[in-house]
């Protein structure tokens, strides 16, 4: 089974390389090779190219025994890629499962996962959408979408999000715990509160990276924490988020 498996890899290295040395153009307003970009740059292929795409389709099939098989196996080769930390040979190869089915929800949402390690939250966020497009109910995709959205600080499309995720599965306390988080940073803080303990109420318990207290001593301005503390936690925690390039359910 393992000699197998290392004869297919070796043959779908083949027929990367031979797609490498075929797609040798450029975005006009990107110096990025289109293999490295999401659906090849969205170009429409060469005649040429499109043979190659089309060779590609059937011997990697003929390989693997069926598409759905082939499929499977260059998104492993991807996700592969992608722990690994070499975004563009992951991107590469998910454009090669994109050649295999175009409408495939796991296909763009790999899309995503690569460009935001891109720190392209923004380009991220379309992919997901296009995920989610194609399966309303991968629950992941609007997990992720709604970290990019985090990122960018639109905290409300993040809620938004987080509460799709509870509709799909109200026993997962971890996004109430996320939405609590968004809510928080859009000063919705008795929403947040609600979040916090129902995710509490779900046995969810968070693996904090920070530990923040502030304590105002003598306030002249208010008596009241949420006028004093409040504003600097908030203004701190966002820094903090920002810095780090995080969400905060990371």
């Amino acid at each position: 089974m393992k000699k197998r498996s290392q004869v297919l890899r070796s043959k779908l290295f083949i027929f990367f390389v031979l797609m490498l040395f075929c797609r040798v153009a450029f975005a006009e307003n990107k110096q990025v090779p289109i293999e490295e970009q999401p659906m090849y740059g969205s170009i429409p292929p060469t005649p040429e190219l499109q043979k190659a795409n089309d060779e590609f389709i059937k011997e990697i099939v003929k390989a693997n025994g069926s598409k759905e098989a082939a499929l499977q196996l260059t998104l492993d080769i991807a996700w592969d890629y992608l722990k690994k930390g070499d975004l563009k040979l992951a991107m590469k190869r998910l454009n090669q499962a994109w050649l295999l089915d175009p409408n495939n929800a796991r296909v763009h949402f790999g899309f995503g996962l690569v460009l935001v390690e891109q720190h392209n939250d923004q380009e991220a966020i379309k992919s997901y959408t296009k995920a989610i497009e194609i399966d309303s109910k991968l629950s992941i995709a609007y997990y992720n979408r709604a970290g990019s959205y985090n990122t960018l600080g639109l905290y409300s499309d993040a809620v938004d999000d987080f509460t799709k995720v509870i509709e799909l599965d109200p026993a997962d306390g971890q996004a109430y715990y996320n939405r609590a988080g968004n809510y928080f940073l859009l000063k919705k803080y008795d929403e947040s509160w609600k979040d916090v303990h129902k995710a509490e109420s779900l046995e969810y318990k968070p693996d904090p990276k920070f530990l923040m207290l502030v304590v105002i001593d003598r306030p002249t301005s208010s008596i009241y924490g949420s006028e004093t503390a409040a504003p600097t936690f908030f203004r701190v925690a966002k820094n903090i988020l920002t810095y780090y390039g995080i969400p905060p359910s990371e």
